[in-house]
């Protein structure tokens, strides 16, 4: 089976290909620049567009969407429906990935077990991932991180709630320091994604209109 992933980390796609992928699978890694209004992956792009290469399905980072779906599936989808799967996809809930992906791509059949199989064991790699990194209250994540105690406190908040989006409201309720107004509260979740190190395994991305959600990135 040749399996494709793209992302920032290249380290992170992989260790994820390692644990997923068999012998005798073809695997690529092409790298996504989050550079301009989108980001891109040009190799990728250029790759597919020329036919050059063709994989059987495609795993990306969820920081990628935009640029997946206003430049790549264009593309894609004008020459083979393939099967495209963001491992970090905030809206993939722990129990309900495998269905969640499979709802995103109806073109997997019941019958595909090669691609059925692997996203399987991908699913299994980042549930193992999740339980390796959990936050302790004796050595939480943040300790790592020099951050004064309201990007701590937000910081938990996101953790405490990494399942789900977490909205502005949310925030305002749950932290009394930002019962202040929506702008105080945008300033301190820019602050909060620009104070994670390279090493942070989590990134803050916004889900929709007021909502944000920590997702694994490395």
């Amino acid at each position: 089976m040749d399996i494709a992933f793209c992302g920032i980390n290249e380290g992170v796609l992989r260790s994820l290909a390692q644990k997923t992928c068999f012998d005798g699978d073809r695997v690529s890694f092409y790298n996504f620049c989050p550079t301009g209004k989108r980001g891109e992956s040009r190799e990728l792009f250029d790759d597919v567009r020329s036919e050059r290469f063709f994989a059987d399905v495609f795993v990306f980072d969820y920081l990628m969407y935009e640029w997946y779906v206003v430049e790549f599936f264009p593309i894609l989808s004008k020459i083979k429906r393939v099967p495209v799967v963001f491992y970090n996809d905030p809206f993939a809930l722990p129990g309900e990935r495998l269905s969640h992906w499979f709802c995103k791509n109806p073109q997997i059949a019941d019958e595909n077990a090669k691609i059925f199989l692997f996203l399987e064991r991908l699913s299994s790699a980042l549930d193992s991932f999740f339980e390796k990194n959990k936050v302790e209250e004796t050595n939480p994540l943040w300790q790592k991180v020099d951050l004064p105690p309201h990007l701590r406190g937000l910081f938990s908040l996101f953790y405490k709630n990494r399942g789900r989006s977490v909205s502005i409201s949310e925030i305002s309720k749950e932290i009394s320091i930002f019962k202040t107004s929506k702008r105080s509260i945008y300033a301190y979740i820019s602050r909060l994604q620009k104070s994670f190190p390279a090493d942070c395994p989590f990134n803050l991305v916004r889900t929709s209109k007021g909502k944000y959600q920590l997702i694994l990135d490395a």
